[in-house]
């Protein structure tokens, strides 16, 4: 594969929790992660890592632990700081799924 041209079709899908699967491409110091998320996924834990991406399609909701919420739509762009302060999980509603890029230093 060239570097010049991301093919994820050509690439396996991982999953490293029920209701998270994703595939990554690395070059230098950058990543980009197509990432699917189902109903399934239920975080344990609160995210603090930063996140950049743009929802291709479907909905969901980011739930910060200040109670603030945020809905994500096809065509969104997402921007969540990392840090505490930012401290988030991510819930998609029964029958949805989430299809994001998120764009990542390494």
């Amino acid at each position: 594969m060239s570097d010049y041209k991301i093919i994820f079709d050509k690439m396996e899908w991982q999953e490293k929790i029920t209701g998270i699967k994703f595939k990554e491409f690395i070059v230098d110091n950058k990543k980009i992660r197509l990432v699917e998320f189902t109903d399934e996924l239920v975080e344990k834990d609160w995210c603090t890592n930063g996140h950049l991406g743009y929802a291709i399609s479907g909905k969901g909701r980011v739930t910060f632990f200040n109670g603030q919420k945020v809905i994500f739509k096809k065509g969104d762009f997402i921007n969540i700081p990392k840090g505490e302060n930012n401290k988030h999980k991510t819930q998609i509603d029964k029958g949805e799924r989430a299809l994001i890029v998120f764009f990542e230093a390494v």
